[in-house]
């Protein structure tokens, strides 16, 4: 835990992270829950049960799964990765590495990805192919922001809080 929360490192050894027995991992937009990071974290940490969910594409019905899933399982770890890390972020509870969160997922979400209708980068168990960002999506969004994000990160006047049990890495093309 010190090299998580003081160090700002992510644990490098098994011993490290084989504290880390229950871990959530949340995906990003256009992803599944099978991706090459979870079987990556499943192949280095067998001794942890990762649930790496396929979130529903719906951001009220992804933190409606989220929030069931957090009240049967006693997760220590949650990872999540560009929106799964906003979804993180909105969270309390247990120690969270965020990797690229989309921190204002409301705007960065439509000027990433754009409007319209989008493949999935993989084939998802529940056998869609396509997710659609429109005016709803960004509104769900939104009503996630103002309702979870903003206590935990920002305060009344916009200020950042102080951040506790977080870790972000955040990478850049360049």
């Amino acid at each position: 835990i010190y090299n998580i929360i003081k160090e700002k490192t992510i644990p490098k050894s098994k011993e490290e992270f084989i504290m880390f027995k229950k871990i959530l991992y949340l995906h990003g937009i256009g992803s599944t829950g099978e991706g090459s990071t979870v079987k990556m974290l499943r192949e280095r940490y067998p001794e942890s049960e990762i649930i790496a969910p396929e979130l529903p594409a719906s951001p009220k019905e992804a933190m409606e799964y989220i929030n069931a899933l957090r009240e049967e399982h006693h997760f220590n770890l949650v990872i999540g990765a560009s929106l799964g890390g906003f979804y993180a972020m909105t969270l309390g509870g247990p120690i969270k590495i965020l990797i690229n969160p989309a921190m204002f997922a409301s705007t960065d979400i439509p000027k990433a990805v754009g409007y319209g209708e989008h493949p999935y980068f993989k084939e998802r168990i529940d056998g869609q192919k396509t997710y659609v960002i429109d005016d709803e999506y960004v509104a769900e969004l939104k009503e996630i922001e103002d309702k979870y994000f903003i206590q935990f990160v920002y305060n009344k006047k916009g200020v950042l809080n102080k951040l506790q049990n977080f870790v972000m890495i955040v990478a850049t093309l360049t």
